[in-house]
């Protein structure tokens, strides 16, 4: 089973950033070329990449800015970074990208090489290709610890790990099925999350999101696995809206949450997450047609947070944690 499409949604070409357009899945598989920072805003600001998507697009638009501003020093980079980092905030500011700056700061603070932009190119790629290794490890260990015939519930999109995980069960012998939300009002369980585990021949059901409880309750589901779009030290994590919910049906009828997670960085709690607001209009038209009057008001906060007592496990790059484990590893 190859990987799916969406575990690499940008992929760096030398000149140019090929990112695939999510917003036309499953209708068209088509890859936007962006070429400066203005044109990453754009692609991020109107969702066509997210999740694991936005960490590359920032990664490699600094590559490309870079080499198009001729930036040949550490100190002369720093002020595209902060510029870099302070627009991505702006545009979805429950990511953590100051988190991404820090950490390739110091990166490139230990970089011997005479060349800054080689040096610049080779850690970042070298980086991302770290991350994607890791990613597949950390569907290695969900993949040991789900049981022999598995049903997993699951809510918007986790980048291409489904897929993974299924491969990695696959290897075990174990068979995995899958239920997925539909994930309104951006729809990516239907449109993204059945795209890919169907491509890669996966069995999955689609479900409305008001029928999460009938199917928790009648469906035998072994386990609730989603992203996070954020994750603090003490295990709280913040994903796609609509996963508190299902975090609350779980506990009731006593079904594992499980969520694979990145480092929380500064994240002490919930109270340092910003909840990203969405355009009222994404509720409100469907394919560039209104489903109410155009005078009707909306509420889109885009992601909500589940408190760290609803959570069973936080599948992280080295192992699976308790949210009590989790913070005893980040506080040391």
């Amino acid at each position: 089973m190859k990987e799916s499409l969406l575990f690499h949604p940008a992929i760096f070409k030398g000149g140019h950033i090929a990112v695939l357009d999510e917003t036309r899945l499953p209708f068209d598989v088509k890859y936007i070329k962006v070429k400066n920072l203005k044109n990453a805003l754009s692609v991020l600001a109107e969702m066509k990449t997210r999740a694991f998507g936005q960490v590359l697009l920032f990664y490699y638009i600094l590559i490309l800015e870079a080499k198009n501003r001729k930036i040949d020093a550490l100190n002369k980079f720093l002020p595209l970074l902060e510029e870099t980092t302070e627009k991505f905030i702006k545009s979805r500011p429950t990511f953590a990208f100051g988190q991404l700056k820090d950490e390739l700061i110091n990166m490139l603070k230990n970089d011997k090489n005479d060349n800054f932009f080689a040096g610049l190119k080779n850690t970042v790629i070298n980086y991302i290709e770290s991350i994607q290794n890791a990613r597949r490890y950390r569907a290695k260990l969900a993949a040991q610890v789900i049981p022999q015939n598995t049903r997993i519930l699951t809510h918007c999109n986790i980048s291409g790990e489904l897929v993974a995980l299924t491969n990695e069960a696959e290897k075990l012998g174990k068979h995995v099925e899958f239920f997925a939300a539909e994930t309104r009002p951006y729809f990516q369980g239907s449109r993204l999350t059945t795209w890919e585990l169907n491509r890669a021949d996966i069995s999955v059901y689609l479900f409305c999101d008001n029928q999460a409880a009938d199917i928790l309750k009648r469906c035998r589901i072994d386990m609730v696995l989603t992203g996070a779009d954020r994750v603090t030290i003490g295990g709280d994590i913040a994903n796609k809206t609509g996963t508190y919910q299902l975090a609350v049906l779980a506990k009731h009828f006593r079904i594992p949450f499980y969520s694979f997670v990145q480092p929380p960085g500064e994240t002490k709690s919930i109270k340092d997450i910003k909840i990203e607001y969405r355009p009222k209009e994404e509720m409100l038209l469907f394919r560039n047609k209104w489903l109410t009057s155009k005078s009707q008001d909306a509420l889109y906060p885009a992601f909500d947070v589940v408190p760290n007592e609803l959570i069973s496990g936080l599948i992280f790059f080295d192992g699976i944690y308790t949210p009590q484990e989790f913070a005893k590893k980040w506080k040391g």
